[in-house]
């Protein structure tokens, strides 16, 4: 099963928008260093869909040949059509270091659960690695209902794991009764992962752990050893990060912190994406000094 923590990588960016390599072998380094269970390359957070085929090949590539054998590397998918998504996954099917791909339900089309349970299923058919399912109605309008989720997980191995971005419990507990008894449930909501921890969860996929890994594997393992309460108080003062990583739209807060943190060299990204506003990086200054102080606690 896929458990612990892992984060939801940033794509850093050169003032021209080209990949910066020398930035991510940096920030590699570090979620190596906290001892995340993995890392999603090209998600959301990493400007995936900005990203051109062989951009995001290239860029799995390196990622595999720095860190394949060290940490899960998970790949991320978001489009509208399944025949591109599998054109792709047939691409990278023989590639050696991608343990996971992370397909979200495609956007804007608003298919019906039908077309849903056809898009995974083909999906899957057509991959010889591992999937996640990304369930994140915020961004694609349409979600996936459990008795979906529950009759992918029963009919095909490869499907292995969802991440919810949900916050929904009792969607969670319906899952864990009905799913497959081997799959793994990861949280896509950083604000909830406590709860959704004490509900049957096994990890999350997290934004914030761009900036504080350490803090992220300190309350899993926290967790895992019935220390709740400890936990709480780490939570506690992740609190006024969750309240400003989507005060703009995911990654460019999280850009901005990791640029700010030393992390990345530029807090650059694609358009239509934008750098955080003058008056949100004000209010984020003193919240990434707090923060930064009980990451580097942490042993």
């Amino acid at each position: 099963m896929l458990t612990g923590i892992i984060t939801a990588l940033v794509t850093p960016m050169h003032e021209n928008g080209e990949i910066d390599y020398i930035s991510l072998d940096k920030i590699l380094m570090l979620q190596i260093e906290a001892k995340v269970t993995g890392v999603v390359i090209a998600g959301t957070t990493g400007e995936g869909v900005q990203l051109e085929d062989n951009e995001k090949i290239n860029l799995i590539k390196y990622v595999i040949s720095k860190v394949a054998g060290k940490i899960k590397i998970i790949l991320g998918f978001s489009d509208f059509s399944t025949q591109r998504i599998i054109s792709v996954v047939q691409q990278i099917n023989m590639l050696n270091g991608l343990d996971y791909l992370l397909i979200a339900v495609p956007p804007y089309i608003k298919p019906t659960q039908q077309g849903l349970y056809l898009h995974y299923s083909n999906i899957a058919r057509n991959s010889h690695i591992p999937i996640i399912l990304y369930d994140v109605p915020s961004r694609t309008i349409t979600g996936l209902d459990v008795a979906t989720v529950v009759k992918l997980s029963n009919e095909y191995n490869n499907i292995v794991a969802i991440k919810d971005a949900t916050g929904d419990m009792l969607k969670l507990n319906q899952l864990i009764l009905n799913c497959d008894k081997n799959f793994s449930y990861l949280s896509g909501d950083d604000p909830t992962f406590l709860s959704f921890m004490s509900c049957g969860g096994c990890g999350i996929i997290s934004v914030a752990s761009n900036i504080v890994p350490k803090l992220f594997v300190k309350m899993y393992e926290l967790l895992n050893s019935n220390c709740n309460e400890q936990a709480q108080t780490i939570n506690a003062d992740i609190i006024p990060l969750y309240n400003l990583l989507f005060i703009e739209s995911n990654p460019i807060p999280v850009k901005w912190l990791a640029y700010k943190a030393g992390i990345i060299s530029t807090p650059n990204l694609r358009l239509p994406l934008t750098v955080l506003s003058a008056i949100n990086q004000n209010k984020m200054e003193q919240v990434l000094k707090t923060v930064l102080s009980k990451e580097h606690e942490i042993i």
